[in-house]
């Protein structure tokens, strides 16, 4: 899991290989991810866009 604070919002990702839809010998794999956004702030805050 790889997590980052950046002025007090916390993401937390979890990278999930999933070998069922995966197909090396074509060399394709697929991922799954979690991700979480934490506030730490006592501030409102909003998420605008995602990339």
């Amino acid at each position: 899991m790889v997590i980052a604070i950046t002025q007090d919002v916390k993401i937390s990702v979890e990278t999930i290989y999933q070998d069922e839809y995966s197909n090396p010998a074509l060399n394709n794999y697929m991922f799954a991810y979690r991700i979480e956004i934490e506030n730490l702030s006592e501030y409102t805050i909003q998420l605008n866009r995602r990339k």
